[in-house]
């Protein structure tokens, strides 16, 4: 009798109180998941706008590049008579400086030449003579050119770290 006793009060206390916490176990971990699956695809598309906005700033400073005729006859100059490079740069660098201020995202942009000459400037690092993102890329300047020029088209090359400023990575 104490056995069968002992095995009703399993059968009928023990047994659903192990089952029940299975139970609420798998849902609640079903419902954590979920959240997490909503909480990643709310993040990914909030990053996804964060990175339209800052190629679209691209685009947007390489779009005034390409339409302003100051800076068009600057490079044309450049490719024609190296004679005053230092002088035609300069100008170039400032004109290029002067598109930075409406875009917070833009940290460097730069002109190749078919001769090679870069004209650049780099809100990063400051520098006239070394870019931060060119020395991370991987390839030389002939290299770059060559690709971008046979492709005539919008071209996104990853760089690699550019440099800590005020303990932020770029």
């Amino acid at each position: 009798l104490t056995f069968r006793l002992i095995l009703a009060f399993i059968a009928t206390s023990i047994i659903p109180i192990i089952l029940y916490n299975f139970f609420a176990y798998y849902n609640t971990a079903k419902i954590v998941n979920d959240n997490m699956q909503e909480l990643t695809r709310t993040n990914l598309a909030q990053v996804a706008n964060s990175v339209d906005v800052w190629i679209e700033s691209y685009e947007d400073i390489l779009f005034q590049v390409y339409t302003n005729d100051d800076i068009i006859a600057m490079v044309e100059h450049i490719n024609q008579s190296p004679d005053d490079l230092t002088l035609v740069t300069g100008q170039l660098r400032q004109n290029l400086r002067g598109l930075f201020y409406t875009k917070e995202y833009v940290k460097a942009i730069s002109i190749i030449t078919p001769s090679q000459d870069m004209v650049f400037y780099d809100l990063l690092s400051g520098y006239m003579t070394k870019s931060s993102w060119m020395d991370n890329i991987g390839m030389s300047r002939q290299e770059l050119y060559d690709i971008l020029s046979n492709d005539n088209g919008t071209n996104m090359i990853p760089t690699r770290k550019a440099g800590v400023y005020n303990t932020d990575t770029y």
